[in-house]
């Protein structure tokens, strides 16, 4: 299984400063989230991608989970080459982690 198939996301920047937020469909898929998808994992799911911290903050009212990724886009938007280099599709990325879903 796949982050995917529980939820949506969507990203953005600040600097070089990523926020990656997702958002289950449902609170069973909510559930798995919060068990699945730590800040170690998604760390080691971008791997040299973010260069820094990856922190997690839950959100339960609306069943999301939000990540920010320090030195995750290469300078930001006006010194990286990156062609995502204001991070707008990193939440794809995190989308395609695998996870155990029982």
């Amino acid at each position: 299984m796949r982050v995917v198939d529980l939820a949506h996301g969507r990203s953005g920047d600040k600097g070089d400063i990523c926020n990656v937020g997702i958002v289950a469909y449902d609170d069973t898929g909510y559930r798995i989230l919060l068990r699945e998808v730590t800040a170690e994992r998604v760390a080691e799911h971008y791997g040299s991608l973010v260069k820094g911290t990856v922190s997690r903050y839950e959100l339960p009212g609306i069943r999301a989970l939000n990540f920010v990724l320090t030195g995750a886009l290469d300078g930001g938007g006006t010194m990286s080459l990156r062609s995502d280099h204001l991070g707008k599709v990193m939440y794809a990325w995190l989308l395609r982690m695998d996870i155990d879903g029982d």
